[in-house]
């Protein structure tokens, strides 16, 4: 029976035993010569396999202008993901293709800003990811191999332009910085990151994140690209939003706490940032000294001796940077950080003006008493000609006072004050004031019940913020009850 190969070899073999040596010999032979052509054809397979992968990865890969960006198509979506409801009107879909283009863009503003040419060391690798929550991160490795650093930023495949900005220009400064490093990557500070990344969304004249491409009325794919051609100072949403809300001093700003940088508190955060930034690269030579202490971070332990030795011609001393930053904010906000009172002082001038000290007299023969008041009280049972007078001074006295409370108090206060000019505002409308002097109506009572409401609950607001008496202070607080009473 003709068998193929092996099999057929053992019968031949076996019916001419008279040639078996003979046999045995061309056996092995041929057994051998099979086992090293299957050998090759593995070696030969292995590297053609080998040579596919490499071909698919650099298919699937998408390099920039300058080479310096790769970044690689996502992976395969989770089947068993829950899919996230996107709300945000500021995400973007990360196409492979277009992030190339963003990535440079950003990189060219950055350059721009510092006042410095393209000389990139390191290559960054990028990889996006199907999105598996709303408040998924953003991930930068560093690693260095034979004194030469290369990075990975791994994002989600959708998120918020400014949030992609901001993770570009910190492994971009991270790369800067490294190609000093001897082996220990740097340190970039918060402060630095924040306050770059916002100064170049609101000074680049061209959108830095490219959006997705999509149809339009005839079917093409169209990306569209907005430019609003105003020049707009890019301090400007700075101004109003440290107006409104206390500037951070640079202890703040250099250990920033958790959850610091989400919310009302991140913009707060972003904005006195991208103010400091600002200022010192207005400074004579600013730029240079800024490129100087991006170079110098990898050769300390901490941002802040890099600092003070990079900037050394400017700020003597630390003190010297720290009254410099105050008188800033002074001129930027009318703000003094170096003459603010004390959060025990603070609540004790807030006390005084929500609760101020009035004339009462029990009977038209006795003498008027001192008695203090509620802003409710004023609101609810005074007449509107006394209120208005009242109230107008204490609006007043609020626009001043936080100048000088202290940083957690003005908020507060200002909460205080734009309730009241609220209701001024409405009891002036039209026919409100037209009514007689406690004239009672249901709209005027209802207006009154919800600015006293308002006004609960910054009193209770105000007891949780107050500053709470150590054993110390109620200790001599008791002994002035005493001497007092005696």
């Amino acid at each position: 029976m003709q068998k193929h190969g092996y099999f057929t070899l053992l019968s031949e073999a076996h019916n001419h035993g008279h040639n078996c040596g003979l046999s045995m010999l061309k056996l092995l032979i041929i057994i051998c010569t099979g086992l090293l052509v299957y050998d090759c054809c593995a070696q030969e397979s292995s590297a053609d396999a080998f040579k596919n992968e490499m071909r698919h990865l650099r298919s699937s890969s998408h390099y920039s202008v300058t080479r310096q960006f790769i970044v690689l198509d996502p992976g395969p979506p989770d089947i068993y993901a829950r899919p996230v409801v996107v709300v945000a009107t500021n995400v973007v879909h990360l196409d492979p293709s277009l992030l190339t283009v963003s990535c440079e863009r950003v990189k060219k503003a950055l350059l721009t800003e510092l006042g410095i040419g393209d000389q990139w060391q390191g290559k960054i690798t990028v990889q996006t990811h199907p999105k598996q929550k709303m408040d998924e991160g953003v991930t930068i490795t560093s690693s260095v191999y034979l004194n030469k650093w290369s990075y990975r930023v791994d994002l989600p495949e959708r998120m918020e332009a400014p949030k992609l900005v901001t993770a570009m220009v910190q492994v971009l400064l991270l790369e800067m910085a490294n190609r000093n490093s001897q082996g220990r990557s740097a340190e970039i500070p918060v402060w630095l990151t924040e306050g770059l990344a916002r100064q170049l969304i609101l000074s680049s004249e061209v959108g830095l994140v490219i959006r997705s491409p999509g149809p339009d009325t005839y079917g093409f794919a169209v990306s569209r690209e907005l430019r609003d051609e105003r020049r707009i100072h890019p301090l400007t949403g700075a101004h109003e939003e440290l107006h409104q809300f206390p500037p951070l001093t640079l202890h703040e700003l250099s250990w920033p706490q958790e959850g610091q940088l989400r919310g009302a508190y991140g913009e707060t955060y972003r904005s006195s940032a991208q103010l400091l930034v600002y200022d010192l690269l207005a400074l004579p030579n600013g730029r240079t000294l800024m490129s100087n202490f991006i170079n110098a971070l990898p050769l300390y332990l901490n941002w802040q001796i890099a600092f003070r030795t990079a900037f050394q011609s400017q700020f003597a001393t630390q003190r010297d940077f720290e009254k410099w930053w105050a008188l800033r904010l002074v001129s930027f906000t009318g703000r003094d950080l170096s003459n603010i009172w004390s959060p025990e002082e603070s609540f004790k001038k807030i006390d005084e003006i929500i609760r101020p000290s009035v004339q009462v007299r029990t009977a038209e023969d006795e003498l008027p008493l001192r008695s203090e008041v509620s802003l409710q009280t004023i609101i609810l049972e005074w007449d509107f000609l006394m209120q208005s007078q009242v109230l107008e001074v204490k609006i007043k006295q609020l626009g001043m006072l936080r100048t000088q409370v202290s940083q957690d108090t003005v908020t507060l206060v200002d909460n205080y004050r734009k309730v009241l000019e609220g209701y001024l505002k409405e009891r002036n409308k039209g026919w409100f004031a037209r009514l007689g002097r406690r004239q009672s109506t249901p709209g005027l009572d209802k207006v009154a019940q919800q600015i006293t409401g308002q006004l609960d609950l910054l009193d209770r607001e105000r007891e949780q913020l107050r500053p709470k008496l150590t054993p110390g202070d109620t200790a001599g607080v008791e002994v002035g009850s005493r001497l007092l009473s005696h």
